[in-house]
């Protein structure tokens, strides 16, 4: 969890990297820092765990593309995005956002901010980016599973991919062998993972919510792929 010391040398660089390289990119910074401020510190332990989820995460990072940074409004994007200049209601409905689909990019949808719930929705995404990263760093476990793709991100909005023949792994698992096969599997590998026993709280979450009974709704079976899905943050 880090000395108060190596707190309070954290926090203002959160704030001036946040001002300058934007919401994706400077919670990725931060975190490849972290054990670089941590050098003067006596948690040996806690060092090596946040050293070896920095280069994870590094890895991740070239595996995979960073989204977009826009600074369009949500009427500005939304227009484009569905190439028309009312926008239609939205597909679905969250607690902290609603998506929009569109005839002109059937594969992904536009994930709009409730007003109320900005911070939430900044802190999914986040999330959602980074859980992406360290997935895409471990080979053994990406055989399994992956998540979405955030393909742009804006304020208070977002534009990700959608996989519309997925459904829910809870309900795959109990009528298809290989979805609970995959599960089974997937679970060996997380296991089995050089950061099992790391300080990542996200990775921590991870597991435990792959072994949650029932499974969250956010995690989906693709049949065409035969691969478990992770279609938002957890």
């Amino acid at each position: 969890m880090g000395s108060p010391k190596l707190q309070s040398a954290i926090i203002p660089l959160k704030s001036c990297v946040k001002r300058m390289l934007g919401p994706t990119k400077s919670v990725l910074l931060i975190f490849l820092l972290t054990p670089i401020l941590a050098l003067n510190q006596s948690e040996a332990g806690n060092k090596s765990g946040h050293l070896e989820c920095s280069l994870l995460l590094l890895k991740g990072i070239f595996a995979v593309k960073m989204p977009v940074e826009s600074g369009l409004s949500v009427t500005e994007r939304l227009s484009l995005f569905q190439g028309q200049s009312e926008h239609s209601h939205p597909t679905w409905h969250g607690s902290e956002s609603h998506i929009y689909l569109s005839e002109k990019y059937p594969n992904l949808g536009m994930k709009v901010s409730r007003p109320k719930a900005i911070q939430d929705f900044n802190s999914s995404a986040e999330r959602l980016i980074y859980l992406r990263y360290f997935i895409h760093s471990n080979e053994e476990i990406a055989k399994y599973v992956r998540v979405v793709k955030i393909q742009e991100r804006g304020p208070g909005w977002l534009i990700k991919e959608i996989v519309t023949d997925s459904w829910p792994l809870q309900d795959a698992i109990a009528v298809d062998q290989v979805a609970k096969e995959t599960l089974h599997n997937l679970r060996s590998a997380v296991f089995n993972a050089e950061y099992r026993n790391n300080e990542n709280l996200l990775i921590r979450d991870f597991t435990k919510r792959l072994n949650a009974n029932p499974l969250s709704p956010n995690i989906h079976w693709d049949p065409v792929g035969k691969k478990i899905l992770v279609i938002d943050a957890l």
